[in-house]
């Protein structure tokens, strides 16, 4: 029981000190000052008069303080207090419309955990919703990719349900998930007209969701081999973050096809955790694509080696009524061809589905 209630205090004061409010703020601005107030050695000699004769309340004070400056500055104190409790009760009625929703997608073996939805980050208010697209069967491999496809698909569906009589301003949307490339880039199109949506990583090391609040380490993409392009109505554009793509499976699974390199200088699969880093990627993505539009180019076939949080980012940022059509390639190793099947996506007035390759 003391456990418990030690719990509840510690909990009270942590919301107490730590939650942002402008009724909170009042109140912790003032009560400091009314405990202080109170704790002050002042004299005051209040006198009232009855029907039963004068009613006298009399303090005495030693530190030559006026009385009436202590009456006063008690008044507005416990006005500011009582100020701040109807501020934040007018805002706590007005978050109470609040939703924060996660949008998980699972896809791969390791996705063990808690779920996205539990750790949307504390500046993110409303109350704790998800949508969860599965791709996975009950054994953990992952569906069919024609099945995997439909599952992806209804999303905006799952959303629309969210939406329905409320307003978009008080939904808030934090994405994430581990899948195959092709999902999670087709996951970032189809939120591509949601407004802000804030985008959180699995953390590999410590097992945990992260967001992307780290330092920008200045990594930017080099752009190469835009100039091969010439007359080609089909390219493919390989783009390296976490490691290098497999360079001879891509020449021999498009065979003749130019390629454009989108590369990191330094390679990594921790460097992703910015913000501003990731945002650069994307208008560096974004820039190189936006440049085939003053070229021949029909459709690019899209390799990615990139954490799944860079994946949905780029997919977003995909403009899916300007730029070329787009299909985004699934890397198997040790399979001919290396990359076997891919999402055609549902951009430049295609829709989404799958596209197999074979030798």
């Amino acid at each position: 029981m003391q456990r418990h209630l030690n719990n509840f205090i510690a909990g009270a004061i942590d919301w107490l000190w730590r939650k942002r409010s402008t009724g909170l703020t009042l109140i912790r601005i003032s009560l400091p000052l009314l405990i202080a107030l109170l704790g002050t050695s002042w004299a005051m000699n209040l006198i009232v008069p009855t029907q039963s004769g004068a009613f006298q309340f009399s303090l005495d004070m030693n530190q030559g303080t006026p009385a009436y400056l202590i009456v006063i500055c008690l008044i507005i104190d416990i006005v500011l207090i009582l100020m701040g409790i109807v501020l934040l009760i007018i805002e706590e009625r007005r978050l109470g419309k609040k939703r924060a929703v996660a949008i998980e997608l699972r896809g791969l073996r390791d996705t063990t955990g808690d779920p996205l939805k539990d750790k949307i980050p504390r500046n993110i208010l409303g109350r704790r919703e998800q949508i969860l697209v599965n791709i996975r069967r009950s054994d953990g491999c992952i569906l069919d990719p024609e099945d995997a496809l439909q599952q992806v698909v209804h999303l905006p569906i799952s959303i629309a349900h969210f939406e329905a009589g409320a307003d978009r301003s008080d939904i808030a949307y934090v994405a994430g998930g581990l899948a195959p490339v092709p999902f999670s880039f087709l996951l970032g199109v189809l939120l591509d007209d949601e407004g802000r949506v804030t985008l959180m990583d699995w953390d590999r090391n410590e097992d945990y969701w992260r967001s992307l609040n780290s330092q920008d380490d200045g990594e930017r993409l080099t752009v190469s081999g835009m100039e091969e392009i010439a007359q080609a109505e089909e390219i493919v554009v390989s783009i390296s973050v976490s490691y290098q793509t497999n360079m001879p499976a891509i020449i021999q699974t498009f065979v003749g096809q130019p390629i454009v390199l989108l590369t990191l200088p330094k390679l990594s699969t921790d460097g992703h955790w910015s913000e501003d880093k990731q945002s650069a990627l994307a208008q560096k993505f974004f820039d190189a694509m936006r440049a085939l539009c003053s070229t021949n180019v029909k459709r690019v076939n899209l390799v990615l080696a990139a954490p799944n949080s860079v994946v949905i980012r780029l997919g977003r940022i995909y403009d899916k009524r300007n730029l070329p059509a787009l299909t985004v390639w699934q890397y198997e190793n040790g399979e001919t061809p290396t990359y076997p099947w891919g999402v055609s996506m549902p951009v430049a007035g295609n829709r989404a589905e799958i596209v197999r390759r074979r030798l």
